[in-house]
């Protein structure tokens, strides 16, 4: 990660993804639960996933680690539905990085789909077993994923000027180094004309005087 500000941003991610997920493991009842260890290994898969993504890799290859994060996240709200939807605390960060990371809006627009459909779902299930529907604890926490999302997408777009802005800086340097050498060029062809003219007038001045000469 080139800029400070993105560095940063990693440290954050990387810090609140574990401490969730430190949170969540709290809420399971052992070796003996099964969550227990679906939360040990989300921890590794969120590390190694997080340092991929942060690396200069193939979008391809970034593409797959969010999928894979994706489906972690997914699997977090459905097993701990006695969370409420502290879950989308795991989207918000996800959201963040999607927005920062991916500029294609069909790639957006698929994960963007894909939570919408999980956040549905997850609700619904959460309803049929408590029978509460809480929209404010929804609205905040919806509008923390879309806060994550408006994050990323502001972070990517300073960082793509800022490289719009070095490779124009770098094109001027360029081509004010070639006005440079052509100026340089065209000053030694102007001293090359300057001499031979110089030859050619005292050529001129030779060859009348030899004529002089002759006709006495």
């Amino acid at each position: 990660m080139k800029s400070v500000s993105l560095f940063l941003f990693s440290l954050v991610r990387i810090a609140m993804l574990v401490i969730l997920s430190g949170y969540f493991f709290q809420m399971t009842d052992g070796i003996k639960d099964g969550r227990t260890i679906y939360i040990i290994g989300a921890i590794p898969i969120f590390i190694v996933s997080h340092f991929i993504q942060m690396a200069n890799v193939r979008e391809k290859t970034r593409i797959l680690c969010s999928s894979i994060d994706f489906i972690v996240i997914t699997g977090i709200g459905f097993l701990f539905s006695e969370s409420g939807y502290l879950y989308l605390i795991f989207f918000g960060v996800f959201s963040t990085t999607v927005f920062l990371l991916y500029d294609r809006k069909k790639l957006l627009g698929l994960f963007s789909g894909a939570f919408v459909a999980i956040w549905i779902l997850i609700s619904l299930r959460l309803y049929a077993q408590t029978g509460i529907f809480s929209v404010s604890s929804n609205i905040v926490n919806v509008m923390f994923v879309i806060y994550g999302a408006f994050v990323g997408g502001l972070i990517r777009n300073s960082r793509n000027a800022k490289e719009t802005i070095a490779l124009q800086y770098k094109q001027l340097n360029e081509s004010h180094g070639a006005l440079q050498a052509a100026h340089r060029q065209l000053k030694d062809y102007a001293e090359q004309v300057e001499e031979l003219t110089v030859i050619r007038e005292r050529n001129e001045i030779a060859r009348r005087f030899m004529i002089q000469l002759a006709t006495r």
